[in-house]
Formats: structure tokens, C-alpha cells, sequence
């Protein structure tokens, strides 16, 4: 599953844009961290240049994409 829309655009071309990958496709690696103010942190890799990211999302926006992370999180587990 794909994430990119997780990822600003600016943070994208700054992180991707050092490895040169054209396309990335975000995934998370962690399940959320709680931060001061009601935001999680949750760390991205691109799967293409293996780029590495922290976004913060609001904790409403964070229970919203929970289920999908926490999937992914484990999907990506069970496979190493």
C-alpha cells in the first residue's frame, strides 16, 4: 500500500530528491509515537531509495490511518 499522501510534498522532494528515486512510495516503519500537543510520530521509508522520514499527524488524523499502519507495520515485520 502506498502512503505518499502522508508525506508533504516539500518533505518528499527534500529527502527523495537527495537520492534521486522519481518515484517514491512512502511506507510506514513504526507504529505511532506520542508527542507533545495530541501528535504521533511515525517514521516513513521510501521503498524505492530507501529515504527515511518522521511525519506527525494530529492524533484524530492518526486513529483515521491507524488500522492501515499498524498493518503495514506488521506486514513489513513477518516478512524479515
Amino acid at each position: 500500500m502506498n502512503f505518499n499522501h502522508l508525506v508533504s510534498d516539500r518533505e518528499n522532494k527534500i529527502t527523495c530528491g537527495r537520492n534521486h528515486c522519481g518515484a517514491s512510495k512512502w511506507v510506514p516503519v513504526s507504529e505511532g509515537e506520542a508527542s507533545a500537543g495530541k501528535n504521533i510520530s511515525v517514521q516513513m521509508l521510501c521503498e524505492n531509495c530507501k529515504a527515511r522520514t518522521h511525519i506527525f499527524l494530529h492524533f484524530e488524523e492518526y486513529k483515521t490511518h491507524e488500522k492501515l499502519i499498524i498493518q503495514e507495520v506488521n506486514r513489513d515485520k513477518a516478512s524479515k
